[in-house]
């Protein structure tokens, strides 16, 4: 007997290709839609968070700013009390802010130094300041 060879496909394996195609799409596109959704939200969170960190990073900032401003104005007024600056005293006003300041240099309107800490800066009292942020007065 011989068999006859059909060309073309039969309805079973059309129907079964179009069934696996439309699985296959179906997938795809849930697939692409999770990842889309995913990538939006976790973005979202992101920038969320980061506004977050730089608000409070702000305040912090503001606050230490805000200390350290404090501290220079009592500086200021304890070495505004007399003309003679006591060593001691702003040594212990270097030593209760090394948190905020590196040195504490108090000159006059000449921009000599009247008072310093620490001592191992590179300049001495009765120096004159000649940097040029150094001829800056306060109005």
């Amino acid at each position: 007997m011989k068999y006859l060879i059909q060309k073309g496909f039969t309805l079973r394996f059309t129907i079964s290709l179009l069934v696996i195609i439309a699985i296959l799409l179906t997938m795809l596109t849930s697939i692409t839609s999770a990842v889309q959704v995913n990538r939006a939200s976790l973005i979202g969170n992101y920038l969320q968070n980061n506004e977050q960190y730089a608000k409070k990073l702000a305040s912090n900032t503001n606050e230490l700013l805000v200390t350290m401003q404090q501290n220079i104005n009592a500086i200021a007024k304890i070495s505004g009390r007399s003309q003679e600056m006591d060593a001691q005293l702003f040594d212990d006003l270097f030593q209760e802010n090394t948190q905020y300041f590196n040195s504490i240099v108090v000159a006059d309107t000449n921009r000599i130094v009247r008072a310093l800490s620490p001592h191992t800066i590179g300049i001495e009292v009765g120096d004159q300041l000649t940097w040029p942020r150094a001829k800056w007065r306060s109005p």
